[in-house]
This record gives C-alpha cells, sequence and structure tokens, in this order.
C-alpha cells in the first residue's frame, strides 16, 4: 500500500515541520509515503461567503488532480466522526487487507474542504 498525504494549507511553524518530517521518516521504511501541501488559494483578509465558495472550489480542483480513480480518500474534517488511534490503524490493516493500493488523507486548510472534495471521500474524520 501507498500512502498519499496532503495538506491543502502550508504549514508554517517550525515545530510542526519538523514534526511531520520525523513522521514521514519513520513511516518510509514500512510503507511508501507522498506528502503534498501548499494548495491553498489566497483569501482577501475578511472574504465573503462567495469568494469563500470560489476558493474552495479552487482548492477542491487542485486536490482532485492529485487523486487517482482507485484511490481510498480519507478526509480530515470537523464534522468529521471520531476515532481513536487503535480504531484508524484497524480500519488501514482492512485496507490493506482488501487490496487499497493507495491511502490519501486530505487536510483542509483555514475555510475546511471543497464540497468535492468530501464527496469523494470515502471516509471523513474529525479533525480539530
Amino acid at each position: 500500500m501507498r500512502l498519499l498525504v496532503i495538506s491543502v494549507g502550508k504549514v508554517r511553524e517550525k515545530y510542526l515541520r519538523a514534526g511531520i518530517k520525523d513522521f514521514l521518516t519513520r513511516l518510509r521504511p514500512y510503507i511508501s509515503v507522498e506528502y503534498i501541501e501548499g494548495l491553498e488559494q489566497k483569501t482577501q483578509p475578511r472574504p465573503t461567503p462567495e469568494q469563500i465558495a470560489s476558493v474552495l472550489e479552487k482548492e477542491g480542483q487542485r486536490v482532485l488532480s492529485c487523486i487517482k480513480e482507485g484511490d481510498y480518500v480519507i478526509a480530515l474534517d470537523s464534522r468529521g466522526e471520531t476515532m481513536t488511534s487503535e480504531d484508524l490503524a484497524r480500519r488501514i490493516e482492512q485496507l490493506m487487507n482488501r487490496g487499497t493500493s493507495r491511502l490519501v488523507f486530505v487536510v483542509g486548510a483555514s475555510h475546511g474542504l471543497a464540497p468535492d472534495v468530501l464527496k469523494r471521500a470515502r471516509t471523513t474524520f474529525l479533525s480539530r
């Protein structure tokens, strides 16, 4: 199984970037991992709902362009289902046993995820 993590926003905090780097380094001996970030569309300081919708649509197109037809997509969203690390590990193991070739985690930016990305996701987990 291969893993793709898409972070729509760019992680700017040094300690978080270091944590991501460490996490990816630890995973790579066990699984092929690709990390993509920075697909976020810039907005005005106080965007209108219409501007937010437009931004989400553009971000969604960028995200969906990274996803292949057979990918199993998991969206991380504040409206998703709560899951423990152990439950997530079991879910990933089930997907591996079913022959899932690529698992994609999508993390939204400040305005969340585009409706098209949420529709494409097979599962949505809680993110905070």
